[in-house]
């Protein structure tokens, strides 16, 4: 008898094993399905906003066309001219009423352009620094019919980042270990340096030179040519200089592109301060950070 009530007890005990199994199951199931659930309601919500952000988009910009004296305007920029370092702006309107007494002209940076008629439009030519953006709400158009002035602003769609859009990006820096003993005042890294350079108009680079400084003294240059791809550069990194009180450690990438154009790209500082400890302070705003570009004599063009 109790061997059958221990044969029975076991079935229970496996009985109930196996139905905390399946409910566990269960229940992992259902969270699941939850989740599941979540995830399409979040969808569907974001997709909804996003619809809801495009009509109210287009109900803007049909509302800014009626309000606007013109029917069309358009922007075309040129290429890079590697001499002058300009772009060629081409501007054109075409005004919503036209008559032989119209007359347009464009006021940009405190100047004033005269429009050329052509046909049932006004064009412009003119030129734009690589190192000046195109600010459409800096930009004017002033339509004249006798005493009748109109004058209309760009809005913010016509905005160009001339530096963004025909120079070199670059991004990236050092990845790995440094340290520094204080009581010898040896600093020392290892690790990879990774560097992306890549161009929104086909530009590319010709030269890279890497050089590390000591207060401003060059302890280390050589070139990268081999080392560079499509891609930008990477190569590895071990190396250890004797730092004092107040010594500054930095090393740069000098960039030349094909309109003979230098970058120099900062990537990392190290400084020592006064009572011999790292300054971690310091070079938090220099570190992977395109501080200047200059021509191929030296002469500097821009700073950050």
């Amino acid at each position: 008898m109790s061997r059958k009530r221990k044969t029975l007890g076991y079935i229970v005990i496996i009985s109930l094993i196996i139905s905390n199994i399946y409910l566990f199951q269960k229940v992992n199931y259902l969270e699941l399905k939850v989740q599941e659930n979540r995830r399409e309601i979040n969808n569907e919500s974001n997709r909804i906003r996003s619809e809801i952000n495009n009509i109210y988009d287009n109900v803007d910009k049909q509302l800014k066309k009626q309000a606007s004296i013109f029917d069309n305007i358009a922007v075309e920029l040129g290429d890079l001219d590697s001499q002058s370092l300009k772009v060629p702006l081409h501007i054109e309107v075409t005004p919503k009423i036209m008559s032989d007494t119209i007359t347009a002209e464009l006021i940009w940076n405190d100047k004033i352009l005269p429009m050329t008629r052509k046909n049932a439009s006004f064009e412009l030519d003119t030129q734009i620094s690589v190192f000046e953006n195109f600010q459409p709400d800096e930009v004017k158009i002033v339509v004249t019919d006798g005493e009748k002035n109109t004058t209309e602003t760009f809005d913010n769609s016509y905005y160009y980042n001339m530096r963004e859009r025909y120079l070199l990006h670059i991004d990236g820096g050092f990845n790995g270990q440094t340290k520094y003993s204080r009581s010898d005042g040896n600093y020392s890294r290892e690790g990879k340096i990774n560097i992306d350079i890549f161009s929104k108009n086909d530009n590319y680079t010709e030269h890279i030179q890497y050089i590390r400084e000591v207060n401003g003294k060059i302890i280390e240059e050589k070139s990268l040519n081999e080392l560079r791809n499509n891609y930008g550069v990477q190569f590895d990194v071990k190396d250890s200089v004797k730092l004092i009180a107040k010594d500054i450690h930095t090393d740069y990438l000098l960039i030349t592109d094909r309109n003979g154009l230098v970058y120099k790209y900062v990537i990392s500082a190290f400084r020592i301060d006064e009572n011999g400890n790292p300054d971690k302070e310091f070079g938090d705003f220099q570190i992977r950070t395109l501080t200047e570009i200059s021509d191929r004599d030296g002469k500097l063009l821009w700073e950050k």
